[in-house]
């Protein structure tokens, strides 16, 4: 979130709750924002449903977390419009994107229009998607794991943790 964040103008913590010292601090100034934060908590919530996504119009379907603390005001076109809630923020020449959510680039279809929207603005052809990402995981984590296997003595691991006295 603290990404997002700095792509603004200001980031202004009047009570000193993100660090010791309460001030306004100078953002990137690459996005017309301004967050604030006011002693509130952290907000993580996960987020889940159908959305417009402004990168090419497409409705997809959203998994992620929202994970923030702050709040952020701007004047920029939202980058996902849920049913109530518009999420995330373009610059005026859409080059330039921020979004609270974290692993929305997980979602197939955000990371597919991601990647056609760059292709377009590229004059290329379209990229892959690279498939669906559990999946991708699931087969780096399994292949980890033969190799942890393979390279330790489990049998003797296993009577370590499971010695009985």
């Amino acid at each position: 979130c603290g990404g997002y964040q700095m792509l603004g103008e200001r980031i202004v913590d009047e009570q000193g709750v993100e660090s010791p010292e309460a001030g306004e601090y100078r953002g990137l100034g690459l996005l017309r924002m301004e967050t604030r934060f006011r002693g509130m908590k952290k907000r993580t919530v996960r987020v889940e449903g159908t959305a417009v996504e402004a990168l090419t119009g497409s409705e997809i379907y959203i998994r992620a977390y929202e994970i923030h603390m702050g709040e952020s005001v701007h004047e920029h076109e939202p980058l996902l419009r849920f049913d109530t809630k518009l999420e995330g923020a373009f610059d005026a020449e859409r080059r330039i994107l921020g979004t609270y959510l974290h692993g929305i680039f997980d979602t197939p279809g955000f990371r597919q229009a991601f990647l056609r929207y760059i292709s377009k603005a590229r004059d290329a052809p379209p990229r892959e998607s690279g498939g669906d990402i559990t999946e991708l995981w699931d087969r780096a984590i399994d292949r980890a794991a033969d190799v942890v296997e393979r390279s330790l003595d489990m049998r003797r691991i296993e009577e370590l943790i499971f010695k009985r006295e």
